[in-house]
């Protein structure tokens, strides 16, 4: 027997039901919003130091104030407090900057400088190729002693090297000294593809491999230059990594995906202990292989190291390396600007961090002093690391050779 319910009864328990469901929704939001006023209160007692210096602030100070400039010094203070080398605040023209370096491709004349210690101008270390730098007939070793018509010594270096900076499209002009000689040059910034890798064929007959760093196209023109050196039979190859900064984490994951067999090439940690493996697969290069390193070999560098090493794929030749083995993540913060911020550690193979401590090489031996600016242009007769490394091969390739 079915039974009957009234129209004011299914009023009623309609009534009930959105009174129950109502009185939830307002307790769940009450909840909510007693969550947020308990943050809001800890943030505000938390950095009620910082809100007491800025009302003291607007209500003293005599000069106008800079609101985005005191923003950005703000951020770059709280992530300067975080005491970590590789976390940082970015400014949007830095954040831009930055992400389009990642990206392969780089915005300005393609010039790498340095300090120059015995002259105080600023030394060009490296002209990168297919740059408007190289076009313009830039040299590796010129010094630059004028930017816009300011003597660098009288500028001071960063604040030259800042002058060189700028927008593509527009130019830099600058003076070059060049064996006695001063070299006008006006040269118009604009972006190119950055060439990160780089060949030649030593003397030796060994292919030297020169990665400057690890950006989103690299892994891409690695494989095509060890398509052309394998295409030519060589019997070995030396890699130099020396000032090899690092760089993105999927491009360097990919290189060595190619060089070592099936296995870890990276174990990634987080802050809660949650960790990433990332693998290789079964296809690797045969060859004898050595690794040039130094100081400035780090990150991402550093990795290629290690698994080579780990995988007894090649021979360490150099200094030891710059001990970074944590990963950065960059994160945007809405208005253009961003962070890097460091977001775990990694692992190679052997499971050894030398976050902070570097890696040995297992040939040890220095570039003299004189010789390290000229890094990137030295004669095989000059570079004493090179010779090891080729040494190094050499003896591999002995080893290897069937007995008579």
């Amino acid at each position: 027997m079915k039974r009957q319910y009234s129209l004011i009864t299914l009023l009623c328990a309609c009534i009930l039901c959105v009174a129950a469901t109502f009185a939830c929704t307002v307790f769940g939001y009450q909840k909510m919003v007693n969550s947020y006023l308990l943050e809001a209160d800890t943030l505000k007692q938390k950095y009620a130091k910082l809100i007491k210096l800025d009302n003291l602030v607007r209500e003293n100070y005599v000069y106008e104030i800079d609101e985005d400039l005191l923003l950005d010094s703000m951020l770059s203070g709280y992530s300067y407090g975080l005491d970590d080398l590789h976390t940082y605040y970015l400014s949007a023209e830095a954040y831009a900057d930055t992400y389009e370096e990642l990206t392969g491709n780089f915005a300005g004349i393609g010039i790498k400088v340095i300090y120059d210690t015995d002259t105080g101008l600023i030394y060009l270390a490296y002209v990168m190729p297919g740059s408007p730098a190289e076009a313009a007939g830039l040299q590796c070793g010129d010094l630059i002693e004028s930017v816009g018509g300011a003597s660098v010594l009288e500028m001071g270096y960063n604040e030259a090297v800042d002058a060189l900076l700028g927008e593509a499209g527009t130019n830099a002009e600058f003076t070059v000294l060049r064996d006695g000689q001063s070299i006008p040059f006006s040269v118009t910034r604009n972006t190119f593809e950055v060439q990160t890798v780089t060949w030649r064929t030593l003397d030796s007959g060994y292919a030297c491999v020169r990665i400057e760093e690890f950006d989103m196209k690299t892994y891409d023109q690695f494989i095509a230059v060890l398509n052309e050196i394998l295409a030519q039979d060589v019997p070995g190859i030396v890699f130099d990594l020396r000032d090899n900064p690092g760089g993105e984490l999927t491009a360097i994951c990919d290189v060595l995906d190619r060089l070592v067999p099936s296995g870890v090439i990276i174990e990634i940690v987080d802050k809660e202990g949650v960790s990433e493996t990332i693998r290789s697969d079964d296809e690797e290069l045969n060859l004898p292989m050595a690794v040039l390193v130094d100081g400035g070999t780090a990150s991402a560098a550093e990795l290629f190291t290690a698994t080579l090493r780990d995988y007894d794929k090649a021979v360490l030749v150099g200094e030891t390396t710059y001990g970074k083995g944590s990963v950065q993540t960059l994160f945007p913060l809405g208005d253009g600007s961003g962070i890097n911020l460091t977001c775990g550690l990694y692992y190679p193979a052997s499971g050894e961090s030398y976050d902070g401590i570097g890696i040995t090489p297992d040939i040890e031996v220095a570039l003299p002093d004189e010789l390290v600016k000229k890094l990137r242009f030295l004669t095989e007769e000059e570079d004493v690391q090179l010779q090891q490394a080729v040494q190094a091969l050499e003896q591999q390739v002995q080893q290897a050779a069937p007995a008579a």
